[in-house]
């Protein structure tokens, strides 16, 4: 079964949605009729993204998010229901890379990876799962990194 025939309200959030590969999931899901909630913590960026998403004639909500800011993330979720009565996909996306030898780096770099690409992650599954429970369905999608299996010399 298509996701169409699933879902057809065919309404997605994303977080990393400005570039990279949120971007390129906004422009395939946009491709197909998709209403996106569009989310990244570049302004200037989802700006550009949200242009180009408009130009394929997708219908979004864009929203200037920190990921690691819990309530943001809660008040994101709430404008879908408010408008669109409902998530259906949901991509936990936005992610960072720190590189560096361990001693050298800081405990504040530290804290940001993990509390973006960790924290973040649990914060969208525990707000969204409610509901996608309470609506009947959908689906979490969460983006990782293969860094976390593979270590680099050095």
């Amino acid at each position: 079964m298509k996701l169409e025939q699933k879902f057809p309200e065919k309404r997605a959030f994303i977080t990393g949605a400005a570039s990279g590969l949120g971007l390129a999931l906004c422009q395939r899901l946009a491709a197909r009729g998709w209403k996106l909630l569009i989310a990244d913590i570049n302004a200037q960026r989802l700006d550009q993204a949200e242009q180009r998403l408009l130009s394929m004639g997708a219908e979004t909500i864009k929203v200037v998010l920190d990921v690691t800011d819990r309530d943001a993330l809660f008040a994101a979720a709430n404008v879908m229901v408010r408008d669109w009565g409902g998530v259906d996909l949901v991509f936990n996306n936005a992610g960072i890379a720190t590189a560096g030898a361990i001693d050298e780096l800081s405990h504040e770099d530290w804290r940001r990876t993990v509390d973006i690409d960790l924290w973040s992650v649990v914060y969208g599954c525990s707000i969204f799962a409610p509901i996608l429970k309470r609506q009947g369905g959908g689906y979490i999608i969460n983006t990782a990194s293969l860094a976390g299996h593979v270590g680099n010399v050095g």
